[in-house]
């Protein structure tokens, strides 16, 4: 995807020239570049053990979330430093990947805003 597509340009109201954008081939050498600046990498999984309102997202951090249909590959989810998921209510298995984002990235600034 094109994420300096006009279409994306003005849903992001202008922020995409605010924040770094990093293209890579794959996802084992964008952990590798992760890792060596000092990022934690959290992959996203309805399995997880742990609560995303559980970790400390206040350094560094990146959150890896997979595709809708298959989610994230054993191997690139073994590059990760922790899996996390968003408490469900309800019969609801997952959330798409766009709302996903959208819950952890309000918990990422929540978290940055408190002292």
């Amino acid at each position: 995807a094109d994420v300096y597509s006009s279409k994306a340009l003005r849903a992001t109201m202008g922020s995409i020239f605010h924040i770094p954008i990093v293209f890579y081939d794959n996802f084992k050498e964008a952990s590798f570049e992760l890792k060596n600046n000092d990022y934690r990498l959290y992959s996203t999984s309805p399995e997880a053990e742990k609560y995303l309102y559980d970790c400390n997202f206040k350094d560094n951090t990146a959150i890896v979330i997979g595709n809708e249909a298959r989610g994230m590959s054993k191997d690139d989810i073994e590059l990760c430093h922790e899996k996390i998921k968003i408490p469900m209510i309800g019969k609801a298995e997952s959330l798409n990947a766009a709302v996903a984002c959208s819950v952890i990235i309000y918990e990422v600034v929540r978290q940055r805003l408190t002292t």
